[in-house]
């Protein structure tokens, strides 16, 4: 959309600008989940090391979520993961810890929120460059 302001032309491209924001909310939340995703990891029960392998990332860009789960890859199944991270009473002698994925996210939230926040301001002061 086009038009004429006092002399002064103006083109009106809100949505390449809204384009750009979404995509750069995407590159945040890919960082965000890796983070978080490492973060957990460091936490994680060891055994064998199975656990922390059979993590996925997944980001759904159609409603810019994050899901990161543990199991169901490599044969390891889901039930094994959600015990070892919901069972407080389990003991973890070759370390790690229950809760390693909300602790992750916990510790680590503020910094969530400024990377995506961070991509996105970017992406608005670029937008003089559409």
């Amino acid at each position: 959309m086009a038009g004429t302001r006092r002399g002064a032309e103006f083109v009106w491209r809100g949505g390449e600008l809204t384009a750009a924001v979404r995509a750069a909310a995407l590159e945040g939340l890919r960082a965000a989940a890796e983070l978080i995703g490492d973060a957990s990891d460091r936490r994680i029960p060891v055994e064998s090391g199975d656990l922390r392998e059979s993590r996925e990332d997944d980001v759904d860009e159609g409603s810019l979520t994050v899901d990161i789960t543990y199991g169901g890859r490599g044969g390891l199944p889901q039930a094994y993961a959600i015990r070892q991270h919901e069972d407080l009473e389990l003991q973890h002698p070759s370390g790690g810890q229950a809760k390693f994925l909300e602790q992750a996210l916990e510790t680590n939230k503020n910094d969530v929120f400024e990377m995506i926040a961070d991509d996105i301001r970017q992406a608005i002061d670029a937008g003089g460059d559409l």
